[in-house]
């Protein structure tokens, strides 16, 4: 998420004073969880720890501090009703790091990256910030007898390829960067042969997500043919059951296992009744945040 980022730029930029408060820890049913952030200046805020009343008093210990109060230890704060007014229960540790115009060079080079929709590594002490282009997997927090640190993945870890370009794919395009997916669209229509190595060009992995949207059957057959054999977390086919099933069938004949096949999500999208190309984006959207949220416990 750029904004909170955005906001320390333009605030660093005019001279104004910015604060960065991140969860460092999170436990239970927290509604913030670690690597949450959010950018704070006496006027504004931007980003969330996880809303309701532990987001506010964060706001109000940000701004004491942005007044001259001394920046806390890391904060824990016991998500229970009588003390944090939400039923979520569970705890989270929260970061208060002072942004001083030294640190404006990293914060460019951080919104840089991201509205490119790059991904790294953000690396916080209590007087120091830095980032590198190489993503961490997982955030970690160390504390020590004078200090702490904390290490947390920056950016889009998730990538979506989208094979097509009609209206479909732009809407989705549209609705996954705000989910956490950098994306990139493949379309190939005008080329003499549409498809045909598209999977040695997409990334590959278990952050790799695949959507085939193409406008013709046989384009979704020929790419599906370079996808297959190669390792995504999720590979979906928009088509309806009997299209599906067709290509699915003229796949089989050429060899591809029963197991091979069985990887192709389609129809595509959770079933909501879904009719025009923004709805059918939401439940595609959705479906590719099921499959990394399962993955992710």
């Amino acid at each position: 998420m750029v904004e909170p980022w955005a906001l320390l730029q333009r605030t660093l930029l005019k001279g104004g004073r910015a604060l960065l408060v991140v969860v460092a820890e999170s436990s239970g049913s927290s509604p913030g969880r670690a690597g949450f952030l959010m950018a704070v200046t006496p006027e504004e805020s931007a980003g969330t720890i996880g809303g309701g009343q532990t987001e506010l008093l964060a706001l109000e210990r940000a701004r004491r501090v942005l007044e001259g109060d001394p920046p806390p230890p890391p904060l824990r704060f016991l998500l229970k009703e009588e003390e944090s007014g939400t039923l979520c229960g569970g705890e989270m540790t929260l970061l208060f790091l002072p942004v001083p115009p030294a640190f404006l060079e990293e914060v460019e080079r951080i919104v840089g990256a991201l509205r490119q929709g790059g991904s790294g590594t953000l690396a916080i002490t209590p007087t120091t910030l830095s980032w590198s282009a190489t993503l961490r997997r997982e955030p970690l927090f160390e504390r020590f007898p004078k200090g702490w640190s904390f290490l947390s993945p920056l950016g889009s870890r998730w990538r979506a390829s989208l094979i097509g370009g009609g209206h479909l794919a732009v809407a989705l395009a549209k609705i996954l960067p705000g989910l956490g997916f950098s994306v990139a669209l493949f379309d190939e229509r005008h080329e003499e042969n549409p498809f045909t190595t598209v999977g040695e060009r997409v990334p590959q992995g278990e952050e790799s997500y695949i959507v085939v949207m193409t406008s013709q059957h046989l384009w979704d057959e020929v790419a599906l043919r370079s996808l297959l054999r190669r390792p995504f977390a999720y590979l979906a086919l928009v088509a309806s059951p009997e299209k599906g099933g067709t290509i699915k069938e003229r796949l089989a004949k050429e060899g591809f296992s029963r197991e091979e096949l069985a990887r192709i999500v389609s129809p595509a999208g959770v079933p909501i009744g879904s009719q025009t190309p923004e709805e059918i984006a939401v439940s595609i959207a959705a479906q590719m945040i099921r499959v990394r949220n399962l993955k992710a416990l």
